[in-house]
Formats: C-alpha cells, sequence, structure tokens
C-alpha cells in the first residue's frame, strides 16, 4: 500500500463547467473559463515540492485502482466576525461552524482530480476508486490537505 499526502496553500476554487457558445453560422463552440486555474496550479506546485523533497519514483504515474481524500480549509467570510474597537476580531455564535456554501463540493474535487492527473500521479481520474471529501474553515491559511492511497502489484 502506496500513500502520499501533500498540502496545498491557496484559494480552493472549484472546477467551472464547460459552455457552449454559437458562433456565425450555427456552429458551436465549447469553453472553460479558467477560474479555478490559479488554484489548479497551487495544487500542482505543492506536488512538485513534494517530489522535490521525497523524490519522484519511476512508477509514477500510478497504474492501478487509486483512493482519494481531500480537505479542503475555506476562509471564513469577514462577516462571520464581530470587530470591536482596540480589541481582535471575535467570531460571531451566529456563524455556522462548517462552510456550506459555494463553491459545491463536486466541482472542488474536479479541480484536485484534474490538477493531479495534469502533474502526473495517475494517467488518468477514472483510476480513482473510492473519494471522500471534506470543507472546513481554515484556522490559519487556506487550502488542501490531499491524501492519495494505492495498492497494485506495479505501485506497491
Amino acid at each position: 500500500m502506496g500513500e502520499m499526502r501533500v498540502r496545498a496553500f491557496g484559494t480552493p476554487k472549484g472546477q467551472p463547467r464547460t459552455e457552449m457558445f454559437f458562433r456565425h453560422k450555427g456552429k458551436p463552440f465549447l469553453y472553460t473559463p479558467g477560474t479555478a486555474n490559479e488554484w489548479k496550479s497551487d495544487i500542482a506546485g505543492a506536488f512538485e515540492r513534494y517530489w522535490t523533497d521525497n523524490g519522484k519514483k519511476d512508477w509514477f504515474p500510478l497504474a492501478g485502482p487509486i483512493r482519494l481524500h481531500v480537505v479542503f480549509y475555506m476562509a471564513r467570510p469577514k462577516s462571520h466576525f464581530r470587530v470591536l474597537k482596540g480589541k481582535a476580531p471575535e467570531l460571531k455564535s451566529s456563524s455556522p461552524p462548517e462552510p456550506i456554501g459555494k463553491p459545491d463540493m463536486d466541482n472542488l474535487l474536479k479541480a484536485v482530480m484534474d490538477a493531479v492527473t495534469g502533474v502526473g500521479v495517475w494517467g488518468d481520474d477514472c483510476q480513482v476508486i473510492e473519494v471522500l471529501g471534506e470543507k472546513l474553515y481554515a484556522v490559519n491559511e487556506s487550502g488542501a490537505s490531499i491524501k492519495i492511497t494505492w495498492r497494485d502489484a506495479d505501485n506497491s
């Protein structure tokens, strides 16, 4: 059983949906907004740092079934805090304990999976057989903790 744990810092963004437009003469044009590109670059950088620190094994990309666990750390909105003159900001009692708003979990996970595919951890995200995602409010820095586990004859 192999395992990688990577911490990516940045603002988690969901992978936007592809949009279709019609050009002149009714020809369709597909466009994916680049709103998650910076976040996906942050994830790629985290994997590159991991490989710099630990050495990239020659058996990447992984070939077998993969399990993915991602914890997203979201920044709290300023509206969750009360600011009193001369004091540090204080969390309001009415603030929710977990982030239940956008971005949607499925879009957050898709951005991570696309970024991990792009850096060559696995050949295709269809290899992911189990996914667990969590959204929490960040205590310090926003970002994500990414844990990848695998087991097969080639990538033990």
